[in-house]
């Protein structure tokens, strides 16, 4: 089967390789649609935490399901479906609480412990039958891989401790901050701002849900904040984004006692003026991954053909192109917020 491998730093190839075999509680999925995420391009640049090439390369997808083990009883073969791509162990401390998404022994796509290292962006993806959901007729395979980068910012969402959810800013509108945008709105967030200096991101913020899109480069943040929210502040802020002076900036448009946000993978080391956190008295927490429920609850949207999701779905190409499209999510030549890899019938 075709699969694109990041091969080296910086450098995408395709490989013929073996159609993965499959375990009794495990089925086969004959990919139609794969995300390209932040976390891919972190890998294409040297920075991911984990996966180091040469390595296959994708985590989201949906398709159709090709094979299943004999214990699989919730999808039969034929069936479209999404896939839920982490596998937690279901033993340790952090699992037995709920919160699989920290669990040490978490298997993902690209790592060997993954039917010996497959990922989405190949021709057919095995894993586990429980991780496996179905998706209505009349969703696209390319709507439907949107449930697992959703997912991630449903949990943001679900980890904010505090009573006041009037008021949102998320720094960084990508994919993930959009979604916060649009999920903030859909919980009731009166107050739905987003900041980002690129002009196209600010213009999906506002089809997505947001009240008010902020260019940070040519605006006083601050103050377009305070103006928003009365002197006070936004309740939350979500850090979704990475540049210089960034937890300071969080901490300015954040009102006393808020709380912070951080989802973004910052992999350089970063600095902030702990007197605003101290005086503000505010939260810092950080948002990894997701669990079940937030999967789930994304995918009703998804399943929800009333919410447009169109927004942000901007390009589609075939896996082939899985160098370009990480060279277009790097250097953004074009207005990109998803990419989606196709793959011959």
């Amino acid at each position: 089967m075709k699969a694109a491998y990041l091969e080296e730093i910086g450098k995408m190839g395709i490989r013929d390789i073996p159609i993965p075999e499959i375990g009794p509680d495990d089925v086969l999925v004959k990919m139609k649609a794969a995300g390209v995420c932040g976390s891919d391009l972190h890998a294409y640049l040297g920075k991911h935490q984990f996966r180091f090439p040469p390595v296959l390369l994708g985590h989201e997808g949906a398709g159709v399901v090709y094979k299943v083990g004999e214990n699989v009883k919730n999808v039969k073969v034929g069936d479209r479906v999404t896939v839920d791509p982490t596998e937690p162990c279901m033993h340790c401390h952090s699992c037995l609480e709920g919160n699989t998404n920290m669990c040490p022994d978490r298997i993902a796509p690209g790592t060997a412990g993954w039917f010996g290292g497959m990922g989405t962006w190949a021709e057919y993806f095995p894993i586990r039958g429980d991780h496996v959901y179905k998706i209505n007729d009349d969703v696209s395979f390319a709507r439907a891989a949107l449930a697992e980068p959703m997912a991630n910012s449903m949990h943001i969402l679900t980890q904010v401790q505090g009573e006041k959810h009037d008021s949102i800013c998320v720094i960084g509108c990508g994919t993930i901050g959009l979604f916060a945008l649009l999920l903030a709105k859909q919980q009731g967030y009166k107050t739905v701002i987003g900041s980002d200096p690129v002009a196209f991101n600010r213009e999906v913020a506002l089809k997505v849900g947001a009240d008010i899109a902020i260019d940070p480069y040519n605006q006083d943040i601050e103050a377009e904040i305070m103006k928003a929210t009365g002197g006070l502040g936004v309740d939350v802020c979500v850090v979704s984004a990475d540049f210089p002076g960034i937890f300071d900036q969080a901490a300015s448009i954040t009102r006393r006692n808020g709380e912070i946000m951080l989802i973004s993978m910052i992999t350089e080391a970063s600095y902030l003026h702990s007197w605003t956190y101290l005086s503000k008295q505010l939260s810092l927490r950080g948002s990894c991954l997701y669990n079940t429920p937030d999967f789930v609850k994304s995918l009703e949207i998804v399943n929800d053909l009333s919410v447009d999701l169109s927004p942000f779905m901007t390009h589609s190409m075939p896996v082939d192109d899985a160098g370009k499209a990480l060279d277009l999510l790097e250097k953004k030549y074009e207005n990109v917020i998803k990419i989606t890899l196709t793959f011959d019938d």
